[in-house]
C-alpha cells in the first residue's frame, strides 16, 4: 500500500494525509484513482485498485472513476465494477450516469458492460432531460442505440422539450439511427409539443433526404400537420 502511495505522490505531486490510510485528493476533488482513469494510466490504475482505492470517490462535480472510464477509457469499466463501483452514481451538476456518459461518448463496449451490470436505461440527466438513448441518437451512435434497445430502452421517452430519440435523429439526418429506432418500434407519429413537428416534418425542415425517404418507406404520414398547419411537403 505504501509503495502505491509513494508512486502516486511522485506522479501527481499531491500531498497525502499522513495518519490516515487514504489516497490523496487534489484540486477539483480528484483522487489518485480519478487521475489514473482520466489519464488512462493502466499501470497506476491497477496498482491503486489492488491497494483498495475508493472506487466510488467523486470529484467536486460528482464524477466517479466509472463515469470517467465510460467517457474516456472503456476498458477500465469492468475492473471498476468488479471492485464495487456504483453503476448508478450521478454527477452533481447535471445528474449524468456512467451509462449516459458512454452513450454520449460512443463507447459501445463500455455501454455493454454497464448494461450487463444492471445500468438503468431510463435514467435521464437533469439539465435537458435526455435519456441515454436520446443522447446516443443525438450523437449518431447507432451501435449504442441498438444495445440500449436490446436492453428495453424506452423509444418514446422525451427530453424536456418533448423530443423523442427518433425526432432528434431525424432532424440531424442520422439515417442508420433512425432505421434502428424504427425497427425498435419508435413511433413515427410522435410530435414535439411546442411546434407539433413529427420526425418526418423535422427531417424535411432540415433537408435530410435519406431520412425522409426512410420514414416514408416506414409509412410515416405525409399529410400530418404541425401546430401552424405545415406538412412535410410545405
Amino acid at each position: 500500500d505504501n509503495a502505491a502511495q509513494d508512486i502516486d505522490h511522485e506522479i501527481f505531486d499531491i500531498e497525502s494525509e499522513s495518519d490516515k490510510e487514504v489516497f490523496p485528493t487534489a484540486e477539483a476533488g480528484m483522487t489518485a484513482l480519478l487521475f489514473a482513469v482520466e489519464s488512462g494510466n493502466e499501470a497506476i490504475f491497477k496498482m491503486l485498485l489492488e491497494a483498495n482505492a475508493n472506487v466510488n470517490a467523486q470529484s467536486h462535480t460528482g464524477k466517479t472513476s466509472l463515469y470517467l472510464a465510460a467517457s474516456k477509457q472503456e476498458d477500465m469499466c469492468e475492473p471498476l465494477l468488479n471492485a464495487g463501483a456504483c453503476v448508478e452514481a450521478k454527477t452533481k451538476n447535471n445528474g449524468e450516469t456512467a451509462l449516459f456518459a458512454s452513450a454520449t461518448s460512443g463507447f459501445s463496449r463500455a455501454c455493454e458492460v454497464l448494461l450487463n451490470h444492471g445500468a438503468k436505461t431510463e435514467v435521464a440527466e437533469s439539465v435537458h432531460g435526455s435519456t441515454p438513448l436520446i443522447a446516443a441518437a443525438r450523437h449518431g451512435h447507432d451501435v449504442i442505440c441498438l444495445l440500449l434497445l436490446k436492453a428495453k430502452a424506452d423509444t418514446e421517452a422525451t427530453n424536456k422539450v418533448g423530443k423523442t430519440a427518433l425526432i432528434i435523429s431525424a432532424e440531424k439526418g442520422y439515417a442508420e439511427v433512425c432505421q434502428i429506432l424504427l425497427q425498435g418500434g419508435a413511433s413515427k407519429h410522435a410530435k414535439v409539443p411546442e411546434n407539433g413537428n413529427t420526425a418526418l416534418i423535422s427531417a424535411a425542415e432540415n433537408e435530410k433526404s435519406r431520412v425522409c425517404q426512410m420514414l416514408l418507406e416506414a409509412k410515416a404520414s405525409v399529410n400530418e400537420k404541425n401546430n401552424v398547419g405545415k406538412t412535410a411537403l410545405i
